[in-house]
């Protein structure tokens, strides 16, 4: 097939509809508030109090079908703002899955997230009681409600740190990736590091990612022992459990946390994101056979990506192979037949091939869905389709496959 300047101008606009219009439109859209989440109420009968979650769900979750994995994050109060922007960050990058957030606020901190007392302190030392609430209650209840994949992620913050080791000794059955930020394994005489060493001998088969850190403004307490805690994993961790350890050395105790939560989700996705070097030598089929490589590494089915789809078939554009750049885009709309991003794209991309006809149905499918879901690009939907019907005219041959 030949393109002639009308077909490579409307390459273009697909390109920069793939790539351009979601950040113009985001940028300039006047909104009326904006919402990163919502609270629920929760009675626990283990801890015989109330308590509330905060959730978080990826863009495109109403619209979709699919199952997402979990961040529980503690101190949630603190840091439920700054984790999902990094979470929002690093998705719409394509650096790591979108995920789901369950952020829990501090009701007792101390009690929750100490598993035994010193020196009298804390009054009462509940994370055991916090570990059931955890497993008995909220997992439940997030599973029930939510479209949730069999992996799950605990992020804890110095005490925060201390439970997430506490909870992977106790419970390795609940969590598949632990981020542990600054920990306070100094406690109790270095407990953990003698539970740590009888539980890797208990379970050499143990498969899990620990992404372990301690900042340079850290007490030294808490330094040391994050260092030595480290030492302990490199010598008795079993092989198939993957750690890594980072010293922040110019962050204190508080501003570590936002940084480690970047580097940690993607050290826990080396290879999620495809490079345009890698898609551009990869066909449909070794796109679908790295993902099922990523599905059996973490347990679950994780479907191509549409947005990694989208920028295969911009470079198949570039190269201007249109039929194949189709097909690919025919794969999203058959993959996330919710998504009007996808029936969007597959019609600009049959409106450069010159088939009016498809571009128009994939358009309108596009805008009907965007109205559906109220899609935050539903203006740029509409225009595209009323510049399609434009240039339609009564009697207009349309370009078979060959031309």
């Amino acid at each position: 097939m030949k393109l002639n300047r009308l077909n490579i101008a409307l390459v273009l606009v697909v390109m920069a509809v793939l790539f351009i219009v979601p950040h113009q439109v985001s940028a300039v859209k006047k909104v009326k508030g904006l919402v990163i989440g919502e609270s629920i109420k929760i009675h626990s009968r283990v801890l015989n109090e109330d308590r509330a979650l905060l959730v978080y769900l990826p863009d495109g979750y109403a619209s979709s079908q699919e199952e997402y994995p979990i961040l529980f994050l503690l101190d949630g109060d603190y840091h439920f703002h700054h984790v999902t922007g990094i979470i929002d960050f690093l998705t719409k990058s394509s650096r790591i899955p979108r995920m789901i957030v369950i952020a829990v606020p501090n009701k007792d901190r101390n009690r929750d997230l100490l598993p035994t007392r010193v020196d009298n302190f804390p009054p009462v030392a509940g994370a055991d009681k916090f570990l059931t609430f955890l497993r008995e209650e909220v997992i439940p209840l997030v599973d029930k409600n939510y479209r949730t994949a069999p992996y799950r992620i605990l992020c804890g913050h110095s005490y925060g740190g201390l439970f997430s080791i506490y909870s992977l000794l106790n419970s390795p059955e609940l969590f598949h990736a632990y981020i542990v930020i600054s920990p306070s394994v100094y406690w109790d005489d270095r407990l953990m590091f003698k539970k740590a060493e009888a539980f890797f001998q208990q379970y050499p088969g143990l498969k899990r990612f620990v992404y372990l850190t301690t900042a340079g403004g850290d007490r030294d307490a808490i330094r040391f022992a994050s260092k030595d805690f480290a030492g302990l994993l490199k010598k008795k961790a079993p092989s198939g459990l993957e750690w890594q350890f980072q010293f922040m050395e110019k962050e204190d105790h508080s501003s570590t946390v936002h940084r480690v939560v970047y580097n940690a989700l993607e050290a826990l996705y080396p290879g999620w994101k495809l490079s345009p070097k890698q898609l551009s030598d990869m066909s449909l089929q070794d796109i679908r056979k790295h993902y099922k490589k990523l599905s059996k590494k973490y347990g679950y089915e994780i479907p191509v990506p549409e947005r990694t789809i989208d920028f295969k078939a911009s470079l198949l554009f570039l190269e201007k192979k249109i039929v194949e750049a189709i097909e690919m885009l025919k794969y999203n709309v058959a993959s996330y037949p919710g998504s009007a991003k996808a029936y969007f794209n597959l019609g600009l991309a049959y409106d450069a091939a010159g088939k009016l006809a498809l571009a128009k149905e994939n358009l309108e499918m596009a805008v009907k869905i965007g109205e559906k879901n109220k899609h935050d690009e539903l203006p740029a939907f509409k225009e595209e389709l009323s510049r399609l019907l434009e240039k339609i005219k009564p009697g207009k041959t349309e370009k078979t496959e060959k031309e």
